[in-house]
């Protein structure tokens, strides 16, 4: 019988290797729940020709946080406070998938617009989400 030499090194290095793409895996997996797929337009990408993103779009009581799908890293996020969104516009997309999208812009208060594009659906959800909104958490309430 042969006796395999194996440095315990390796054997550390190796099992820290495939802990940490299970965490990966698990966190992907963990983020991706209850999220909706959209895109983000990102104005000062690309040295200022801007890009669509790719992301994930989740809503909460306070308001609407994207995340990019390919951040491995935490943070990063994009966040629209209900108390900040001042108007909600849907446009809709014209071409070949005519009514399948929307572009939404976000008027933000002391900041450029925000622009997401979304499946058509779901641009109707995020405006029931923002006309829903608790009295007085918009600016701008009577109340």
């Amino acid at each position: 019988m042969t006796h395999v030499n194996v440095p315990i090194t390796l054997v550390v290095v190796g099992a820290f290797v495939v802990l940490l793409a299970l965490a990966v895996l698990v966190r992907s997996i963990v983020l991706a729940r209850g999220l909706l797929d959209c895109y983000l337009w990102r104005p000062a990408a690309r040295q200022g020709r801007g890009v669509w993103r790719g992301g994930r779009l989740r809503f909460s009581s306070e308001g609407l946080y994207w995340r990019r799908s390919d951040a491995l890293l935490p943070g990063g996020e994009v966040a629209l406070r209900r108390s900040e969104i001042l108007d909600v516009v849907r446009h809709s997309i014209e071409g070949e998938d005519e009514g399948e999208r929307a572009e939404l812009e976000f008027q933000v208060r002391g900041r450029e617009p925000v622009w997401l594009m979304v499946p058509f659906t779901t641009s109707s959800a995020v405006i029931a989400w923002q006309e829903a909104a608790p009295t007085g958490a918009v600016r701008g309430d009577a109340d």
